[in-house]
């Protein structure tokens, strides 16, 4: 008897495993709106989970999956180019600048032709969770084994290099002339020689930061605030409760502020609350598409369509799809007309 259920219950975790492998491999992704506002235009399948999107010259989309770099054209989803990947635990979105593509994975920093993805020049990496800061004035910057790393953006050659005193949560920012590194303040380093130019220390600490128009915005427990790069002052500063993770993400003249269970936009002008909603757990990937931004909750199963003015909720997008748990992705882009996202192995664009 006991033998019989042994048997029964590997034969369930054997259908329960071929079922899986087919959903994740065969079974096209399925979805349920809810007035949401625009409609599906085109959706591809690629090799592996998708990690991260980004975009080039608003024509191009680039999908990175946990095993590749996908191009794929904008209007219609084909792909133009793919280059492989080894895989990382913390990947990050590809950035371009100039006609070259830049990308790093847990073995190398890669500079990657926009036209077919040849690769240009590739430097090893210390770090299997290094990636790319950004890119100006033909100079690239990441960041791995403890160190921001600045490399001639054309031929590959190493520049130089400061330390990375960050620690989590911050994430540096490029200017044509300077890099800005947050610490316990900030620190801004002339981009052609890596000195030192200044640093501010800030007693309250960063926590999570957004730019915009050459101004910082910093969380901590307590506030949100507003630093002028090239004047060195506090514009405002603005208090928000704190219920969780956070994030800052710069829209346009809106700045949003997201916790676990809150999503507030703030006017960058003054920091003042234009509103809050709380329907989005976890709000992450507010993309602005007209005059409707577009949030993926935690679990990346559900984009609500809000109205930028007053937050108020307009529809949304149902993804039948099973996760377990889920981390911080840049999931969705907007650019022609089109909401460009993944969810799994495919990356759709849904438009008017």
């Amino acid at each position: 008897m006991k033998k019989n259920w042994v048997l029964r219950l590997f034969a369930i975790g054997v259908l329960l495993a071929v079922a899986f492998f087919l959903t994740k491999n065969f079974i096209t992704m399925s979805y349920k709106q809810n007035n949401f506002p625009v409609d599906k235009k085109w959706s591809i399948r690629l090799g592996a989970q998708v990690v991260g999107i980004s975009l080039i010259d608003e024509q191009i989309i680039m999908a990175r999956t946990t095993s590749a770099l996908y191009a794929l054209a904008i209007n219609s989803g084909d792909i133009l180019w793919r280059k492989n990947l080894a895989w990382q635990v913390d990947p990050k979105p590809a950035i371009a600048n100039n006609g070259i593509v830049y990308i790093a994975d847990s073995s190398s920093l890669f500079a990657l032709s926009q036209e077919n993805g040849s690769t240009i020049w590739e430097q090893h990496v210390t770090d299997a969770s290094a990636w790319v800061v950004g890119v100006s004035n033909d100079i690239v910057v990441a960041e791995f084994g403890g160190y921001f790393i600045a490399f001639d953006a054309i031929e590959g050659n190493m520049l130089w290099k400061v330390s990375d005193c960050r620690g989590y949560y911050a994430k540096a920012f490029i200017t044509k002339t300077n890099v800005y590194f947050p610490c316990s303040g900030i620190k801004a380093v002339d981009i052609q020689t890596g000195k030192i130019l200044w640093q501010e220390t800030f007693d309250e600490g960063i926590g999570y930061v957004g730019y915009g128009n050459g101004v910082m915005y910093y969380s901590n427990e307590s506030y949100v605030t507003a630093f002028d790069l090239q004047n060195r002052v506090k514009l405002w500063q603005a208090p928000v409760q704190i219920n969780g993770i956070e994030r800052l993400e710069v829209i346009n003249e809106i700045l949003f502020f997201a916790d676990s269970t809150h999503l507030c936009a703030l006017q960058r002008t003054d920091g003042d609350i234009v509103w809050c909603t709380d329907v989005i757990p976890y709000p992450q990937n507010p993309t602005l598409l007209g005059t409707i931004v577009y949030i993926f909750n935690g679990k990346q199963d559900v984009i609500t369509a809000l109205k930028i003015k007053t937050g108020e909720e307009i529809g949304s997008l149902e993804f039948n799809s099973f996760k377990i748990f889920t981390i911080y992705r840049q999931l969705m882009v907007s650019a022609n007309d089109l909401l460009v996202f993944s969810n799994g192995r495919e990356v759709s664009a849904f438009g008017h």
